[in-house]
């Protein structure tokens, strides 16, 4: 099945050889992003996000092409925030679990928020891109079994077959039950239609499947909106297999986590709780779904490998994100600036 839509965000694609694609084995996952796995823990992290027009590192070439006709600009304030709650029940009007005792929840949220400027056939285009998600699951010590998710997206991205812009307006549900689930697309284009008049752009209305549903997928699996977050709870020394219920395919693929280069960032600019990090060990990964029928290529992402002294990050905190845009548009940046922790 082939994806139906390829809004401007943080995605996963296919894997490219050039990190190495080892046998599959199966995912371990350890308690790691934080030395406090207690009910009322809360975590933030807040990236800013920065256009690349050159990106060209460990054999991926994700510059700017010179087919590329529309130029592209990131404004400063666009950002990328990303928490995770430790709860012992959850109710949050769509979901209701009582505690049982002996499971801890997670609510994962994502938030993103891009200032875009296009100019396209000398016409300038403004937008401010918007993505939104909660997805609850289960705690790493239960696989991080999904039970809930909710995206909402206001995206755009260049159509290179129209030289258009295109923006697409929706929302995905993803409910689990055991190893079935359903996905609700809902179109949400027609209350945007007098928003812009600009001459090179489309609103477009996302493919509607209301609902789609998967029944007895037979393998373990994560939501695609704690992938990142997933990571965190690997070694990261070898490579892994996940699978994960991806809303624009429709259905679960296998996505490999591949460990590239390691060694010490020592120009870093963040702080935790205030505590300014400068200087950390790291491992780059290539994320991307694995296979031969789909096109693309990986997030390049970059996580902590060791320890921190003085905070509760014991490794894997994501640290930088690179991600391709389509059209030949060149690349997404995600750079860590705040952790913030605390009990609620």
């Amino acid at each position: 099945m082939k994806k139906h839509f390829l809004p401007l965000l943080l995605i996963i694609l296919l894997c490219l050889p050039i990190f190495g694609c080892k046998k599959d084995v199966a995912t371990d996952f350890y308690l790691k992003w934080t030395k406090t796995h207690t009910a009322g823990y809360y975590e933030v992290c807040e990236y800013d996000i920065k256009y690349l027009t050159n990106y060209n590192q460990d054999d991926y070439d994700f510059s700017k092409k010179s087919y590329a006709t529309a130029t592209m600009n990131v404004k400063d304030g666009s950002y990328y925030k990303t928490s995770v709650k430790i709860l012992t029940s959850l109710s949050d009007g769509e979901v209701v679990l009582p505690s049982d005792g002996n499971t801890f929840y997670y609510e994962i949220k994502n938030e993103q928020v891009v200032l875009l400027e296009y100019v396209i056939g000398g016409e300038t285009l403004t937008f401010t891109d918007k993505l939104t998600s909660v997805t609850y699951c289960k705690d790493c010590n239960n696989s991080l079994k999904p039970i809930y998710s909710l995206k909402s997206y206001d995206v755009t991205s260049i159509n290179s077959d129209y030289n258009r812009v295109i923006r697409y307006v929706y929302t995905v549900k993803t409910e689990y039950n055991g190893n079935d689930m359903t996905f609700t697309l809902t179109d949400l284009s027609n209350t945007k239609i007098n928003e812009y008049n600009y001459t090179n752009y489309i609103l477009q209305k996302a493919v509607d499947t209301s609902p789609y549903v998967i029944e007895n997928t037979g393998k373990d699996f994560i939501d695609n909106e704690a992938l990142l977050f997933t990571a965190r709870n690997l070694s990261l020394s070898d490579d892994e297999t996940l699978n994960v219920a991806i809303p624009s395919y429709f259905g679960v693929k296998a996505v490999k986590v591949v460990p590239g280069a390691t060694g010490t960032i020592n120009d870093a600019s963040y702080t935790i709780n205030s505590l300014p990090i400068t200087s950390m060990p790291y491992v780059k990964t290539a994320i991307c779904i694995t296979g031969t029928s789909y096109t693309g290529t990986p997030i390049i992402v970059t996580y902590q490998k060791g320890a921190i002294a003085g905070t509760e990050f014991e490794t894997n905190l994501m640290y930088s994100a690179v991600t391709k845009l389509p059209a030949g548009m060149g690349a997404l940046n995600y750079v860590l600036k705040t952790v913030t922790t605390s009990s609620i």
